[in-house]
This record gives C-alpha cells, structure tokens and sequence, in this order.
C-alpha cells in the first residue's frame, strides 16, 4: 500500500466509523419516534375501535429501519478511496487527478515514476491534508452531534409515551390483535331453559371490536337488532325479558357473526281433567 493510500484509508476508516455512529443514532431516533406514535395510538384506543390500525403501525416502525438501513448505505457508497481523493483535491484546490490519479496508477504505471509521485502526495497530504478536509470533517462532526440529539429526543418522547401503559400495550402484540380480531363471535346465557315471566342474562362476545348487534326474534317475528357497546375486552351483558314465549338470538359484529342460541319458555303445568269422587 502506497503512502497515499494509507492516508486515504486513515481518513476513510474514521468516517466509516462517524458515519456509522451517525446512521445508528439517526434510524434508532426514527424508530423510537415511530413506535412512539403506535403505543399513542394503542392509548388513544384506535386499536379496540379498529384493530388494523396495528398494522400501518409497524409498518411505520419498519420503515424508519429501512431508512436509517438505506441511508447508510447511500453514504457508505460515498466513502470510497476514489470518492475521497477528488474531495481532497477540490477542497484542497489541487489539480483534478493529483490524488486520485496516484491512487489509480500505483498498480498499471512505472514504479519509479509512481513511488515519486506517491511521495510527494504524501507529504502534501501529511502536512496539508487534514487542514483541507477541515470542512468535510466538521460537517461530519455536526451531522453525528445532530444525530445524537434526535436519538435523545426520540427516546425521550417514546419514554413520555407510556410504552408499559394499559391499552398500550397491545401495540406490542400485534399478531394476538388481529387474532382477537379475527376471533369469532359468541352468544350466551346463563340459562337456556327458564319459566315464563322470567329473564335471563345475555353475554355477547366479539374480539377486537368496541360494538356489536344483538339479534332477537320469538317464534313467528322477524329479527330485530339491538346495538350493544362492548367494553375493552370486547364483551357485553345484558338482561333479556321478562319472556312470555321461546327467543332466539345471535351476535354480529362487522362482517362476523355467532351461532343461534334458543332460550326455551317452560309454562307452569295445569290440570287438564278434574274429577271428584264422592262417597
């Protein structure tokens, strides 16, 4: 390795390693605030009313890595030996080809004329090179101190939106969300055999939605539905009567709906014959 290339490889492997920092800080800082605003809104309660929300939010989280990922590397391609030996030459005023053209012919030109020229790269390099890329430096230094103050306050803001905190929560477990989501719904009571004039208690269910219907009918009616607000586990209770005659019921939700569920009317026993003996 030539002393020019050794110096460029200097230069090259400290704004590998600030360039490295930087993007590290940069995507950490778009990821906190990303899944800062998909625990917010686990919080606001966006997934009880609609649980797909869950999933542009990851994809959210997914995209600030992807980001940061491609980032680094578009900057990473930058910092090549060639690359680096024209901004030497620019921002050192010099001759285009100066560095880059040592660089280049150490393996194709003749070895006397390229160790002569090597060396007095080199020493312009050593004496000159670090005042001449000062301002690439700097601008470097500068993007990493941003870099860290955006992975601060990134963090912070994640830690201020309440990671841990009750509906929160789900955000972090997307796959049970959309399960619950895609759950089934269910109907049930607490008797499905009662006496007429009395009631019973009714229980619908539907994962992952804030409201369902109740569907009720007697034998010979048309159904009619009844709205029910569910709470955050995505249940209700309701008390159905006083019954007069057999219902039946079923929940929906959306596009979801549970099976039938017949409640019977016992009537009290009467006697259909008297008779009297006298003696």
């Amino acid at each position: 390795m030539t002393q020019t290339a050794r110096w460029l490889a200097a230069w090259r492997a400290q704004n590998a390693r600030r360039e490295f920092g930087t993007g590290v800080l940069w995507t950490g800082a778009a990821i906190a605030v990303a899944a800062s605003v998909g625990v917010l809104l686990g919080r606001a309660g966006f997934y009880q009313i609609a649980p797909l929300v869950v999933v542009p939010a990851w994809l959210g989280v997914v995209a600030a890595l992807l980001w940061g990922v491609r980032r680094y590397r578009r900057i990473a391609r930058l910092n090549t030996p060639h690359r680096l030996a024209a901004l030497v030459e620019r921002l050192g005023g010099l001759r285009r080809g100066s560095v880059a053209g040592v660089v280049q012919q150490a393996k194709h030109g003749s070895p006397a004329l390229m160790a002569d020229a090597d060396r007095r790269t080199s020493i312009w390099l050593n004496t000159n090179g670090r005042e001449a890329v000062a301002t690439a430096d700097h601008a470097g230094a500068r993007s990493f101190r941003l870099s860290a103050l955006a992975g601060v306050l990134g963090v912070s803001l994640f830690t201020l939106s309440g990671p841990g905190n009750g509906r929160a929560a789900s955000f972090w477990h997307p796959v049970s969300l959309l399960a619950a989501r895609l759950g089934a719904v269910t109907v049930t009571v607490d008797r499905e055999e009662v006496r007429r004039g009395e009631s019973v208690v009714v229980v619908i269910t539907a994962p992952g939605s804030r409201t369902a219907e109740l569907w009720m009918r007697a034998p010979g009616e048309p159904w009619s539905a009844t709205p029910t607000r569910l709470d955050s586990m995505g249940q209700a209770a309701t008390t159905v009567g006083p019954l007069t005659s057999d219902l039946f019921l079923r929940g929906v939700s959306g596009r979801r709906s549970s099976n039938t569920v017949q409640v019977r009317v016992a009537f009290p026993a009467f006697l259909s014959d008297l008779v009297l003996s006298v003696q």
